[in-house]
């Protein structure tokens, strides 16, 4: 738990940064830009994260939805010439049924990685005084941080795929 003086101090941040925004015309220039396009400046800062913000809880939301099917952009060549209106056998349904969440599955969790941003995971980096020094010097617990990196090289290709398969089937994303 975090001491009161934490707390304190991050109100007295907040509002002497609030203020300052209010003073500097920022927060008028900001609410126009909301009115005029939707938007303001603040999110145009970082837009992989806003777009990861918006994207994923809606993303999420699809998956886990009842789908009335699959798109045809999934079909192996075997099963090319089908139509609308044409059957295909159950257990090729239940295939690509199966087929179409796995890729939904991998697009989600791509963007729950670059969401978090690799946040709940130990990475073995942290600081330790000197005991002659009043200073702090950096510290690193090399087999944490070794399963740190490795770990986030693997959340790097997951990530990788996944945008694959968002870019991919973007257009098939309804239902």
């Amino acid at each position: 738990m975090e001491s009161p003086t934490y707390y304190l101090w991050r109100i007295w941040y907040r509002s002497t940064d609030y203020l300052g925004d209010i003073i500097r015309g920022r927060r008028i220039r900001w609410f126009i830009q909301r009115r005029r396009r939707g938007f303001d400046d603040r999110e145009l800062w970082s837009l992989n994260d806003t777009i990861t913000r918006f994207v994923y809880p809606r993303l999420k939301a699809f998956a886990e939805q009842n789908k009335m099917g699959y798109p045809t952009a999934i079909f192996e060549d075997e099963d090319a010439g089908y139509g609308f209106g044409d059957k295909i056998s159950d257990e090729r349904e239940e295939y690509y049924t199966k087929k179409w969440d796995d890729l939904l599955n991998s697009m989600v969790l791509a963007f729950k990685y670059m969401d978090n941003d690799g946040e709940d995971i130990e990475s073995g980096l942290g600081e330790r005084m000197m005991d002659a020094w009043p200073s702090r010097i950096p510290d690193r617990d090399e087999e944490k941080w070794n399963a740190y990196t490795t770990e986030m090289e693997r959340r790097e290709e997951v990530i990788r795929v996944g945008l694959e398969n968002f870019s991919c089937y973007f257009q098939n994303l309804w239902d």
